[in-house]
């Protein structure tokens, strides 16, 4: 169904970001879509703002001057600083008359590198990191949150990270001192002591990955029961979300699924 009520744009606004990645791919701009957008592909049923396209940190700048150029999008102006977040310094745009925005982040602050070869597509042809990617990217900042979503959107066992994660280790402290040095220069004084939040201890990868992992039961609602739920996210006998990521559409769409 249209956005908005404008005919124009695709469900979702699927196909309006899809031909941006297809422009800024034929610039030479490899990207992918993070955030909220790669965590409901893998099935997390979280309600999504931007679209938030993941570029090489140094194309970050040119990405931005082509979206202007392209058309018909639109300057947006920045969303409000939240805790643990650089979003508020991202360049935005949105298509007209419609719901449908996304923003440019630099491949630093999602602690992954927009190389082919970490990427897949979706049916769409939408770029997302690979789950193993993601997964890694989440833990090493110790996004425990995200990382807890990605676990039950796809229902990874402890023995998958043991297999596709190193897990051996602690989180990277080096940029989470970056993140938060860059948070406390982007705002106003008075606000950071609100905003503070990246981790600044160093905690094992391992035990992050298995805590995260055995809590899955622990993040049940009353209303799921366990005999007919594996996760949160995941009924018994469900197929791979990545097949089946209209279903998760329609179920924030109508239920309201804002987690």
């Amino acid at each position: 169904m249209p956005l908005s009520g404008d005919s124009r744009v695709s469900p979702h606004g699927a196909l309006e970001v899809l031909n941006v990645i297809n422009e800024l791919e034929a610039a030479g701009i490899t990207c992918c879509l993070v955030g909220v957008s790669a965590l409901r592909y893998y099935g997390a049923a979280r309600a999504r703002d931007d679209w938030e396209i993941c570029v090489p940190t140094e194309s970050a700048s040119q990405a931005a001057n082509l979206i202007k150029e392209m058309g018909p999008w639109e300057s947006l102006p920045p969303v409000s600083p939240a805790p643990c977040s650089l979003a508020h310094t991202y360049p935005r745009f949105g298509w007209p008359k419609s719901n449908i925005s996304i923003c440019i982040m630099p491949s630093k602050d999602a602690h992954l590198e927009c190389f082919l070869s970490n990427l897949e597509h979706s049916h769409q042809g939408l770029p997302y990191p690979k789950v193993e990617v993601f997964a890694q990217s989440l833990l090493d900042v110790a996004s425990e949150a995200s990382l807890a979503d990605l676990i039950d959107g796809m229902d990874l066992e402890e023995s998958w990270g043991d297999t596709n994660l190193d897990l051996d280790g602690t989180i990277d402290l080096g940029w989470t001192n970056r993140q938060t040095q860059n948070l406390m220069a982007s705002i106003k004084p008075n606000e950071n002591n609100v905003l503070l939040g990246y981790p600044d201890m160093p905690q094992k990868r391992r035990d992050i990955w298995q805590a995260s992992v055995r809590s899955k039961v622990n993040r049940f609602g009353p209303e799921l029961p366990e005999d007919l739920y594996n996760t949160r996210f995941r009924p018994k006998c469900s197929p791979d979300p990545r097949d089946d990521t209209e279903r998760l559409d329609m179920e924030v769409a109508n239920y309201g699924l804002f987690i």
